[in-house]
């Protein structure tokens, strides 16, 4: 990205991030007002519906009132035998008539129906009616989707209704029923009003639930109520019952009710007359689905805003930097080798000053390649000179092979072997060239040094291998046994000057089977445990330093190890005064094949 969009970008967003918090901050007093409001509204919603059904109950009781302090029909349910059968008549007709003047004024009252249980006093439809006519024992004092399936061929009169059954009574004496009908409709109007979707309302019929003091919900629901109203899930309903029986001396309350990822408000209030629990929910949607569409509209907003500020901040960007652009260019000028190049400084701003600069960098600069160009010429001459005095290795092994020949021609069979053997050794050390080699190569190279040792001492040196066949080809770091067998020659075996072992093996690591000790053993005199310790301290340390602990090899041996296979790998040493010393190099059993690997 360049620096002048950047420097775009940069002031784009100086300007809208403090817009954006102001933004956020906004919306979150808009929702907590929001949603403060729906829980308002959602109480009073609740509290309306309470009121309701109480008006309804009152309607009742002052009809009950009405029909049980009315003496004269009172008396009449009673002892109807002191009147004859024409008495009666008139009487059944005019508090019939008296019964239905008030229902006139009460045009919610869906039916009022006098229950005798005296059978002399004759029915007069739909007021006066037989206690025989419907089993009015097993019902409830208040009945929700009452149906009176005993109307006959009075079918209007037998709609869905809340019904309340009383007995009534003359002197403490039963003399029959008073059965009262209000349609569903008109005794629970909010739950056949068309609302918005995300508000509901519902009956509950309460029941006791064991000895806990806990209440079962039954819903009061029909085919209209369930058209109109979505019903509540077994989860949703376990959560009203849990919030009423734990709150039910405060016969009201208001909790959050969850059913997944969707919330709602849910009020509830209790009427204790009908053991009934009016519910109303309002959902958190309503509030969402105005949240999201004023966030749609102020971010396009926002959007709008940051792409008109981004314009006008790079075109004025654009021309403010315009010299900066003209030193860009010169600076990709002289690093394309034009060293001549000048720009025009025509700015006497800061801008000004580094073109200024530029300028006299790019003279500077011209003259000091002119300078380094001759200095290359020189030491390229001093190089020439040098290769030409090096001594060339392939010479050397060309004068080994003449040599060889001349004892072969000579019949001298043990000096044509040992300039062998010898070729091969500096064919192997010389080409550092390569740095992985196969573990069978570097033994076959100690076997030849041995070969060579015993050349020059009146003693002979045993050296035993004990590596199984299937590990020659595993790839190892070069020259990392050979230093290893040097020092046991040098400080175990030369030191007492007779026939001595050497011995080479391996070992599994019992803790990582992918690792592998090399280890080369003697049978002389060991390390003193200071010395061993010293060694130890020294081998420790990854930083490189001179060696001056006698430990000849072993530094540079474990450098290597660290950088091919990391600082777990470290050099172990066992020795013991009297009995030799054994030193243990970790490799991996395998490693990447590395091209620089050749058959030596």
């Amino acid at each position: 990205m360049t620096f002048s969009k950047r420097i775009v970008l940069v002031y784009t967003f100086i300007v809208t991030i403090p817009l954006i918090v102001l933004l956020i901050f906004i919306f979150s007093g808009v929702k907590r007002r929001n949603y403060a409001q729906l829980k308002n509204d959602c109480l009073l919603a609740a509290e309306a519906n309470a009121l309701q059904i109480r008006r309804n109950l009152a309607v009742f009781d002052s009809i009950e009132q009405m029909i049980g302090g009315n003496y004269e029909l009172m008396h009449f349910l009673r002892v109807p035998e002191g009147l004859s059968e024409e008495e009666r008549i008139q009487t059944l007709i005019a508090e019939t008539d008296e019964i239905e003047r008030t229902l006139s004024v009460l045009p919610d009252i869906y039916g009022l129906r006098v229950f005798a249980n005296n059978p002399l006093i004759q029915e007069r439809w739909p007021i006066i009616m037989s206690s025989d006519r419907t089993d009015l024992y097993s019902l409830k004092k208040w009945e929700c989707n009452y149906e009176a399936n005993y109307i006959g061929n009075m079918t209007h009169l037998s709609e869905l209704s809340v019904c309340s059954t009383r007995s009534l009574k003359y002197y403490n004496l039963s003399v029959g029923y008073l059965q009262v009908t209000m349609k569903m409709e008109d005794f629970f109007p909010f739950l056949y009003e068309g609302k918005a979707a995300f508000l509901n309302d519902y009956i509950y019929s309460l029941r006791r639930s064991g000895d806990e003091g806990g209440y079962e919900l039954i819903p009061i629901v029909n085919e209209k109520v369930i058209q109109r109203n979505k019903t509540l899930s077994s989860a949703e309903i376990a959560a009203i019952q849990k919030e009423l029986s734990e709150n039910f001396v405060a016969q009201r309350g208001l909790f959050v009710l969850k059913n997944g990822f969707k919330k709602s408000y849910a009020a509830w209030h209790l009427v204790p007359d009908m053991e009934l629990a009016i519910v109303h929910t309002a959902s958190f949607d309503a509030i969402r689905s105005q949240i999201y569409l004023l966030e749609s509209f102020v971010l396009f907003a926002i959007l709008a805003t940051v792409i008109i500020l981004f314009f006008i901040i790079r075109l004025t960007s654009a021309k403010l930097l315009s010299g900066v652009y003209a030193l860009i260019a010169g600076m990709k000028k002289v690093q394309g080798g034009d060293y001549n190049t000048r720009l025009e400084e025509n700015a006497k701003d800061e801008l000004g000053e580094a073109l200024h600069s530029f300028n006299r960098m790019a003279a500077q600069l011209g003259t000091q390649i002119e300078l380094i160009k001759q200095e290359e010429h020189l030491i390229a001459e001093t190089e020439m000179k040098a290769m030409q005095n090096q001594i060339n290795a392939h010479f050397l092994y060309n004068i080994l092979e003449t040599i060889k020949m001349q004892a072969v021609i000579a019949n001298e069979d043990d000096i044509a072997e040992s300039l062998t053997v010898l070729g091969k050794l500096m064919h192997y050390s010389l080409r550092w060239k390569i740095h992985i080699v196969h573990l069978s190569q570097e033994i076959e190279y100690i076997r030849s040094y041995i070969y060579l040792l015993n050349l020059r001492n009146d003693y002979v040196i045993s050296l035993q291998t004990e590596i199984p066949e299937e590990y020659g080809s595993i790839l190892i770091p070069k020259m990392i046994l050979q230093p290893l067998v040097e020092n046991s020659f040098s400080h175990g075996i030369e030191p007492l000057g007779k026939d001595a072992a050497i011995r080479v093996f391996s070992q599994l690591d019992p803790q990582n089977k992918e690792r592998l000790f090399l280890c080369v053993q003697d049978f002389g005199g060991g390390i003193p445990k200071e010395k061993l310790a010293e060694i130890q301290d020294y081998l420790s340390l990854d930083a490189y330093e001179k060696d001056n602990t006698g430990s000849i090899g072993l530094k540079n041996i474990q450098q290597r190890l660290v950088i091919l296979y990391g600082k777990n790998f470290r050099i172990q040493i066992e020795s013991k005064e009297g009995q030799g010393t054994c030193i243990k190099i970790p490799i991996k059993r395998e490693i990447e094949r590395d091209d620089s690997c050749f058959d030596c």
